[in-house]
């Protein structure tokens, strides 16, 4: 992952450290090109590592506050509101939580964790963004109260 990032974000030098490597005048010495490729490596890492304790320690607080929020009436919505909360900061293509995803977590009907959602919903602390099947997100005023 960090390699094409790393080679999509720094293009243009992945590509001169080809050409300068493809020069007659290198003569097939490599080590200008491994040095320059292992530093766009490190260079996606760090990138990489600095993204996640940024969403870890912002999930860290969302937890701490799910944990103390008096809205949840229950450890059933506030483990539902943590893992949309994990969901929402570590999934780049949020397509939301549903009666699915949830019975990997419950062991309960679907009518239940549907009930749970909708009353969840109700309060405006998760949003419905699909209907068939129901799925919802962690509401965006949630997270920023």
């Amino acid at each position: 992952m960090s390699l094409s990032q790393g080679c999509n974000k720094e293009r243009v030098k992945y590509l001169r450290i080809f050409d300068i490597t493809n020069q007659i005048l290198s003569q097939g010495e490599i080590n200008y090109f491994v040095d320059e490729f292992l530093s766009i490596i490190i260079a996606g890492q760090q990138e990489i590592l600095e993204n996640l304790i940024q969403k870890s320690d912002l999930l860290e607080r969302i937890i701490e506050k799910i944990k103390d929020d008096k809205n949840l009436l229950n450890e059933d919505e506030k483990v539902i509101m943590s893992i949309m909360a994990q969901e929402y900061h570590f999934n780049p293509l949020i397509d939301g939580i549903g009666v699915k995803e949830l019975k990997e977590v419950f062991d309960y009907t679907d009518e239940t964790i549907r009930i749970k959602l909708k009353r969840i919903h109700e309060r405006g602390l998760i949003d419905k963004i699909k209907s068939r099947p129901v799925k919802y997100v962690i509401s965006r005023e949630y997270l920023e109260s």
